[in-house]
């Protein structure tokens, strides 16, 4: 026998017709489908609600960033980046440095 392939969302579409369908417990299907309860309902909840676009998934970003900067700021850091370069990370490669077999400088770090 093949193995039959199906995308994520037609999986899901069976599974909330077969819930609103009642041909099978809730419990049931959530063995079937290897998923938890919580999950399950959620589905058949969003399929109820938006029909077939209810079974995408949702994207993961931020409704509502709470960083958003002006230009005003941002240009401001540029700046600021721009005059200060020394405030960046601090390279210790010359504190006990250690020879290479190719000569090379080695920091602790790398070693």
């Amino acid at each position: 026998m093949a193995w039959r392939l199906q995308k994520v969302e037609e999986q899901r579409k069976i599974l909330a017709q077969a819930y609103w369908l009642r041909t099978t417990s809730m419990s049931e299907l959530c063995k079937q489908f290897r998923i938890s309860q919580k999950t399950a309902y959620k589905w058949c909840d969003r399929y109820k609600r938006l029909g077939d676009n209810g079974l995408k998934d949702l994207s993961k970003s931020p409704h509502n960033p709470n960083k958003l900067y002006s230009d005003e700021v941002i240009n401001m850091a540029i700046d600021l980046k721009f005059k200060k370069r020394t405030w960046a990370k601090k390279n210790y490669s010359h504190t006990n440095p250690t020879t290479s077999k190719d000569g090379l400088a080695l920091t602790n770090t790398v070693i």
